[in-house]
């Protein structure tokens, strides 16, 4: 009998959904946990997996079993590590001792209503709205030789206080700046927690003679444990993947090292240089020289940016996947950069997104109606005739050379050294 009635409630249950409501579930409900599933913990696991052998990042038949030796390196071989470690910890613990009971404490005076509390609570979150390399790049700017701090001090550039390279401050200064951002984040939570609470609690407490601290402890706060939970897991998570900050402010090789930074230099096997930086430049440079004049500001920042990417997956990722010669990285940075610039012309040179569009040299007016497909298409067959007609025309000139002089030495020559054979004279003296 209770069998029977549970599968006839299981059935009535059934019936309830329609063939729209199942479909509208699986897709609001069967999608995303499909794709939570493929895009986090799929990779997560592949990942740990991973963890256990050698690869080069990029062929999969490269792959090789590595057991435990990784893990062996890290904690037997890699002296930064436990550098690198302990600045973690030395952030969660500031975050923790430090930023949330301030982020606490902002929290509950705004929310008593204090006068001006509309405008505390908007400087206090305004931190949180910016990116960390924002506030890195502010920071600095204040912090630096000749900025505001050093001016107060009345320390110019030449007798400036070396904040960032420092020792004595350094540290302190990059837990203060990233707790400046961390306090309006931990402020903003505890403060939807606040409005949640109950006032008959705090009428309670007061009726039966409690202290403000008093209700704070004993009622007010043990029912924020749902936030607790929360800002405690948020805390650890900003303490392991800090990176944005002290990048910007001491990069890679210099300052402050973090596990975040051993990580970057782990994928990209280099410490950030003003080699990368003026490479970074030329790359969105490239990128946008096509689209000038077609493409408004904020159009030149996209492309600026996507080609800046574009170009550090070619110098790092294309290069390896091809292996190709290209020890001045020409294709990776001008080659991907100016592809990549091309094809986003046809995108924000549209109308729509602040470009030009198409001008009309006839009728001496820009063209009424512009399509972006279409436009990125006329594009791609420039790139491509272009790509051509490079390959053509060099081609014909290796074959050239290589008739007339020849592309290599003899292997005499190869093993004498290239300075004699080809220039006549010696690189080195012994």
């Amino acid at each position: 009998m209770t069998t029977a009635a549970t599968s006839e409630k299981s059935r009535r249950r059934r019936a309830a959904f329609s063939r729209q409501d199942r479909a509208t579930l699986t897709a609001f409900v069967g999608v995303p946990t499909v794709l939570h599933i493929a895009l986090v913990w799929v990779p997560a696991l592949m990942t740990i997996g991973l963890s256990f052998t050698y690869w080069n990042g990029v062929q999969l038949s490269n792959i090789r079993w590595a057991g435990l030796n990784n893990y062996i390196t890290i904690f037997t071989k890699t002296d930064v590590f436990w550098d690198a470690l302990w600045h973690n910890v030395v952030w969660l613990i500031f975050f923790t001792v430090i930023a949330t009971p301030l982020g606490v404490l902002l929290a509950y005076q705004v929310d008593r209503q204090i006068r001006g509390h509309k405008i505390y609570e908007s400087i206090y979150y305004l931190p949180v709205v910016l990116s960390l390399a924002v506030i890195g790049i502010i920071w600095q700017f204040m912090l630096g030789p000749g900025g505001f701090f050093q001016g107060i001090m009345g320390k110019g550039i030449e007798n400036a206080i070396p904040i960032f390279s420092d020792d004595r401050f350094n540290t302190w200064v990059i837990l203060a700046i990233a707790s400046w951002r961390h306090i309006g984040y931990i402020m903003l939570l505890y403060l939807a927690g606040l409005k949640s609470v109950d006032p008959s609690l705090r009428e309670a407490a007061s009726i039966d003679g409690a202290t403000e601290w008093q209700a704070f402890k004993r009622v007010i706060f043990p029912s924020l444990a749902s936030v607790n939970t929360i800002v405690i897991v948020i805390t650890v998570i900003d303490s392991l993947r800090a990176f944005d900050l002290v990048y910007i402010i001491y990069g890679t090789s210099t300052g402050w090292p973090i596990l975040g930074m051993l990580v970057f230099q782990n994928i990209y096997g280099q410490s950030a240089s003003m080699l990368g930086a003026a490479s970074g430049a030329v790359a969105g440079l490239v990128g946008i020289t096509p689209a000038c004049g077609f493409v408004g500001p904020m159009g030149a920042i996209v492309i600026g940016l996507i080609s800046g990417l574009a170009a550090l997956w070619g110098v790092g990722g294309l290069k390896r996947l091809l292996g190709a010669d290209d020890s001045l990285d020409v294709f990776g940075v001008h080659g991907v950069a100016g592809i990549v610039g091309a094809l986003l012309t046809g995108v924000f040179a549209a109308p729509s997104l602040g470009g030009s569009g198409i001008f009309d040299y006839v009728a001496n007016a820009a063209s009424a109606d512009y399509s972006i497909g279409s436009q990125v298409w006329v594009q791609a067959q420039a790139v491509l005739v272009t790509v051509l007609w490079s390959a053509i025309v060099s081609f014909i000139a290796y074959k050239i050379v290589d008739v007339v002089i020849g592309l290599r030495v003899s292997d005499e020559q190869e093993r004498e050294g290239l300075d004699i054979a080809s220039h006549g004279e010696s690189a080195y003296r012994y």
